[in-house]
C-alpha cells in the first residue's frame, strides 16, 4: 500500500523525533537529543524530515562548509530511515531535497561520505545524481581531552586545513588534505581548549605511510569510505 510522504525542514522542536529515528536506525550507537537540538540551531545546518502518513520516518542532515579555495560545499552528512519505513525510497527523496537545498545556498559542490560496505546508501546517492569517486579513504579520528579551565585559555588557530563542524553525532574539527603534522596537533589543541569532541581526517587507503603517521599521533581508524559528489551548475543558485 502506498504511503503519503511529506518532507519538511526540521527545527529544534523536532529533536526528539529525529533522535528516535536515529536510535531506531542505529540502536547500538549513542544518541544525544540535546546534541541534535544544538546542531539544528547551527548556522548553515539544514535537516529535512520525512513524514510517512504523518509519522516521523526518516531524516537527512546537512550543512555548509568552505573549501580551502573559498568555494562553498554542501555536506550531506547523515541519512537515517527508521526500519519500518525502509524500501519506500524515502532516502532518495531526502538526499535529492538536501542536494537541492545546497544548490539554493550557493554551493559549488555537494558531497556525501559513504562507508564502502553501505550498499543501501550507495544506491541512494547513485539514484540521487551523485557520482562516485573511486578513491577509497580511511577515516581516522582522535578524541580531544578538554582542558581544565579551558574557557579562560584562548584557543590557538586550528590549523590552515581545519573545518569546524557540529553534527548530530559529534562536534570537532575536520582536517583536510594536504595537511602537516603541525596542522593535526594545532587542531587537537584547538578542540581541547574549545571543549570539542574530536579531530577527524581522511587518508587514501593505499598510502600506508600516511596512516602510520596518524596512528603515531594517537588517531585510530574508523572505517573505509568513498566520496559521492555532485557539481552544481554555475549561476543557478
Amino acid at each position: 500500500m502506498a504511503i503519503d510522504v511529506t518532507l519538511r525542514p526540521a527545527g529544534p522542536q523536532d529533536a526528539a523525533a529525529v533522535a528516535a529515528i536515529h536510535h531506531s536506525a542505529w540502536p547500538e550507537d549513542g544518541c544525544d537529543e540535546a546534541r541534535i537540538r544544538q546542531a539544528l540551531q547551527q548556522p548553515g545546518n539544514h535537516c529535512s524530515l520525512a513524514l510517512a502518513d504523518g509519522q516521523a520516518a526518516a531524516f537527512v542532515d546537512g550543512f555548509l562548509t568552505c573549501a580551502p579555495d573559498g568555494r562553498l560545499r554542501w555536506e550531506v552528512d547523515l541519512l537515517a530511515v527508521a526500519p519500518p519505513f525502509r524500501g519506500q525510497r524515502l532516502g532518495e527523496q531526502l538526499v535529492r531535497a538536501s542536494r537541492e537545498y545546497g544548490r539554493r545556498q550557493g554551493a559549488a559542490l555537494g558531497r556525501g561520505l559513504v562507508q564502502v560496505d553501505n550498499v543501501a546508501s550507495q544506491r541512494t546517492f547513485a539514484r540521487s545524481e551523485f557520482a562516485l569517486d573511486p578513491t577509497r579513504y580511511l577515516l581516522y579520528t582522535c578524541p580531544a581531552d578538554p582542558l581544565e579551565g579551558g574557557a579562560d585559555v584562548p584557543a590557538q588557530p586550528a590549523g590552515r586545513r581545519a573545518v569546524e563542524v557540529a553534527t548530530f553525532n559529534y562536534s570537532g574539527l575536520w582536517v583536510e588534505e594536504p595537511y602537516t603534522e603541525q596542522d593535526l596537533e594545532a587542531a587537537l589543541e584547538h578542540c581541547a581548549v574549545r571543549g570539542l569532541d574530536l579531530v577527524g581526517t581522511l587518508t587514501p587507503e593505499d598510502e600506508p605511510h600516511a596512516w602510520q603517521r596518524l596512528e603515531a599521533l594517537g588517531f585510530r581508524q574508523a572505517g573505509c569510505y568513498q566520496w559521492w559528489r555532485c557539481h552544481y551548475p554555475a549561476g543557478l543558485a
